[in-house]
Formats: structure tokens, C-alpha cells, sequence
């Protein structure tokens, strides 16, 4: 059975400029996050309030690392659309070239 393959190249690189805006606003809004959680004192107090802002800002970490392993993703597509195009630029030419 034959492998049917297709690809978008400038769709891909239009979802790779996505989520990069998205990791982008993402980071904007976990760093807005921590801030605010800082500042409940205003409003809450006391040991939970405490252990709250202390959980979150040892989860901040992991939310800038996701953050960054979707962009990394974004480059990779980036570079498969890229990459792709080219191969078949270099495929059409010797084609051309064998007539």
C-alpha cells in the first residue's frame, strides 16, 4: 500500500507563526499569573496564601519550559516546511532537466 503524502508548506509555517504568538501570550500571562499571586496579600492571608504562592512559583519553571518546547516546536516546523520546499524545487529542476 503507497504512502500518501502531503504538505502545506506555507499552512505549516503559518501555524508555526501561531503558536509562537500564542507561546508569547502564554508567557505574558503565567509571568501576569505570578504577580498577581504575589500580591493576594491585599486580599488573603495566612499559611495557605503562603503555600500557594510558594507552589506556583516552583511551578513557574515548568510553564517557561513547555513555553519554550512549543517554540522550539514551532522552529522545527519552520524548518521541515522549509527544508521540504527546497527538496522540491531540487526534484522539479532535475525533472525539467531530463527533458
Amino acid at each position: 500500500m503507497a504512502t500518501v503524502f502531503f504538505a502545506d508548506t506555507q499552512g505549516i509555517k503559518l501555524k508555526a507563526e501561531q503558536m509562537k504568538l500564542l507561546c508569547d501570550n502564554y508567557e505574558a500571562t503565567v509571568k501576569g499569573l505570578v504577580n498577581h499571586a504575589a500580591n493576594l496579600n491585599d486580599v488573603w492571608q495566612g499559611l495557605s496564601q503562603k503555600r500557594f504562592v510558594n507552589v506556583y512559583s516552583d511551578l513557574f519553571p515548568r510553564f517557561l519550559k513547555f513555553s519554550k518546547n512549543v517554540e522550539e516546536y514551532a522552529k522545527l516546523l519552520n524548518s521541515f516546511s522549509a527544508k521540504l520546499e527546497s527538496k522540491d524545487s531540487e526534484i522539479a529542476s532535475r525533472i525539467k532537466n531530463l527533458f
